[in-house]
């Protein structure tokens, strides 16, 4: 959930919470998750969820156990929601859970550790296509991020059909190996510090996107603590108004590669934020090619070997034999509790 407290505008893709009453679950045709936080366990130990959280309309989600999902059903609307000024309905989404060996892991630690992800995203409707990325100042907090005050939350927006990004902007047009991005900042529903990185060219896919640069430019922010954790990766659609049939994942992944990073983010500043705190002009994404975004090679060693190795200590999936447990205790996702307006 995305509260700009001091805009009065409201994003949303807080996995788990929910404001208002329940969603009464749809009656779910065979093989599909319908309901208010309904979520199952999919290939590589990720799972994937429907994650209504500001709506009474309907949300089904159907998936084959690989790494993707598909939006089956869907009526959120701003006409359906339990508080229309908060924004979207829901954020169904894959990605990472609390049983994932290979987190949390220190930001100083992050390496070359990449995501990919591809998706069949419309360019009707209004949403957005957006990674979820939460991190805490401390291991011992990630079980609980969500709901942390002292959380951070990142997201990046791929995408957002008809759907401009908002709050306030601190700077357009930065690339961060090799992307350019408008970045925004703004306050959480429960204090958390909030950032959105947007793609000025949007795109369905990403392929070996590293998040250590990202990470990095927010940490020279300030927003980000240097001795902090990624603690949960989570990669959906916040709905604001009608999914487009055909709206999904097609697959997704981790690669979590420790260690110092083959070569070091490249950042170049954009122009200066020239109206603080207002929507920057941002042409709808139909306007725009849609494509796939890949990390440029130049900053890597290999490519090759990024994409079909995996280094001493690092681990493909949360299930691969490499892996290796972090020293603590597996403790259980929170308890989704619906909560009152």
């Amino acid at each position: 959930m995305r509260l700009m407290q001091r805009f009065g505008l409201v994003f949303a893709g807080l996995s788990g919470c929910v404001l208002g009453p329940g969603v009464p679950a749809a009656s779910a045709a065979p093989g599909e998750l319908c309901g208010t936080y309904n979520s199952t366990g999919v290939a590589d130990g990720y799972e994937v969820a429907t994650n209504i959280w500001n709506s009474h309309g309907e949300l089904c989600i159907t998936t084959d156990g690989g790494t993707n999902f598909k939006v089956s059903r869907s009526t959120l609307s701003p006409g359906n929601a339990n508080n229309p000024g908060l924004g979207p309905g829901g954020y169904p989404y894959i990605g990472t859970t609390n049983a994932d060996k290979r987190l949390p892991v220190a930001i100083s630690d992050l390496g070359d550790t990449t995501t990919s992800w591809s998706t069949t995203a419309p360019d009707s409707g209004k949403y957005n296509v957006a990674y979820d990325l939460w991190y805490m100042p401390n291991r011992e907090g990630c079980p609980s991020v969500i709901g942390a005050g002292s959380s951070t939350e990142i997201m990046i927006w791929l995408k957002s059909p008809n759907l401009p990004a908002g709050g306030q902007l601190f700077q357009q047009g930065v690339v961060i190996d090799g992307v350019s991005y408008d970045v925004f900042g703004f306050t959480g529903p429960f204090g958390q510090t909030a950032l959105i990185y947007a793609m000025t060219s949007p795109t369905d896919t990403v392929k070996d996107l590293r998040l250590q640069p990202i990470t990095q430019d927010a940490v020279n922010r300030g927003k980000v603590s240097a001795a902090g954790s990624l603690c949960k990766v989570q990669a959906g659609f916040e709905i604001h108004d009608q999914a487009p049939a055909g709206l999904g994942t097609n697959s997704f992944s981790l690669q979590v590669k420790k260690g110092e990073a083959t070569a070091p983010a490249k950042t170049s500043p954009g122009p200066p934020a020239t109206r603080p705190g207002t929507f920057p002009a941002r042409s709808p994404a139909s306007a725009s090619t849609t494509g796939t975004t890949t990390a440029p090679t130049a900053t890597r060693s290999s490519a090759s070997a990024a994409t079909t190795a995996t280094p001493s200590g690092g681990c493909s999936s949360p299930t691969a034999p490499s892996c290796t447990p972090p020293s603590r205790t597996n403790v259980s996702p929170p308890a989704r509790t619906p909560r009152s307006s």
